[in-house]
């Protein structure tokens, strides 16, 4: 999944920013975890 198809627009850049990067940082949490 990349950030290519984010919408062109700043709003759109970083909500998808933040979104990308809550989610990155829930998978590792959830990899540690299980670890």
């Amino acid at each position: 999944m990349r950030q290519d198809r984010a919408i062109p627009t700043l709003m759109g850049h970083f909500g998808g920013n933040a979104r990308w990067h809550a989610m990155l940082s829930e998978s590792r949490q959830r990899r540690i975890a299980w670890q």
